[in-house]
């Protein structure tokens, strides 16, 4: 067993006991299991990757590298962080370089699973991000999915989740340092919209300009799933207050990066 230096999120689903308890019957189980194949297809879509030029090369192996585990209402993402291997210098100048493609590998992965997840279950996510040592190892080889698990990184990013409180994935100060280690001491430019700081003064991971291309296409679904939570709670101050907390993201972003204020969502029409 070797102590490796992994990236790590730790996500939950939020009102899950909510989705439990109105799922009666084998056939609405089922469309939640399609939920979550249509999240994974995404995952997979990723991954399959084509073309023989190194980049291409480069985030096939690191998507590759990037694992999922679902276990009731929680989400583990983890990726060991490796050297990515090509002998293209023209595209890869530094170990630098390849160590920030994988930290992009890693936020694109984790965006893309959270706005299909919440597009087609209409149940949101909160997450934390962390880097640091993380053992694992098979315990039984018959069945390899019978795994020990020790790793500071992944208690931190836990922590960070319970932190999180609204529909929203931190980045961990430990991540962020990481980010700007490997950049000289500044965060690299093509990161710099995976992260923003938001309102209550923490970074935060940001789905749509992570995963634009996937935003795009489930604005619509994206939408309806903050209705439908709305619709369902709008008694509620606790669970309101986390979905306005995510309206204030959504409408912000429709107007500043999508260009797409008919997607706005008002409360006052709702």
């Amino acid at each position: 067993m070797e102590n490796t230096n992994y990236a790590v999120c730790f996500m939950d689903i939020l009102g899950y006991q909510e989705l439990v308890d109105n799922t009666n019957s084998n056939e609405e189980i089922e469309k939640i299991m399609k939920c979550f194949e249509a999240a994974f297809s995404r995952i997979e879509a990723a991954r399959n990757i084509t073309g023989n030029e190194p980049l291409s090369k480069a985030f096939k192996d690191i998507f590759n590298r990037i694992m999922f585990r679902v276990f009731s209402d929680t989400i583990i993402v983890s990726m060991p962080l490796l050297r990515v291997t090509t002998n293209d210098t023209s595209i890869y100048k530094d170990q630098e370089t390849k160590s920030a493609l994988e930290a992009f590998a890693f936020l694109f992965m984790i965006s893309r699973f959270y706005l299909v997840i919440a597009s087609k279950t209409k149940y949101y996510l909160r997450g934390g991000v962390s880097i640091g040592d993380y053992y694992e190892k098979e315990l039984t080889p018959s069945q390899p999915e019978n795994l020990f698990v020790f790793s500071k990184a992944l208690i931190e990013a836990y922590q960070l989740e319970k932190k999180a409180i609204f529909p929203r994935v931190l980045i961990s100060d430990t991540f962020y340092k990481h980010l700007n280690d490997i950049s000289n001491g500044e965060l690299p430019e093509f990161m710099k919209d995976f992260i923003f700081i938001d309102k209550t003064g923490l970074r935060c991971l940001d789905f749509y300009k992570a995963d634009k291309l996937t935003i795009e296409k489930l604005t619509t679904e994206i939408v309806e799933g903050i209705k439908y939570q709305i619709g369902n709670h709008r008694t509620n101050p606790d669970i309101m207050n986390k979905y306005v907390y995510f309206i204030e993201y959504h409408n912000k972003r429709m107007d500043e990066y999508l260009k797409k204020p008919e997607f706005k969502i008002d409360l006052n029409k709702m």
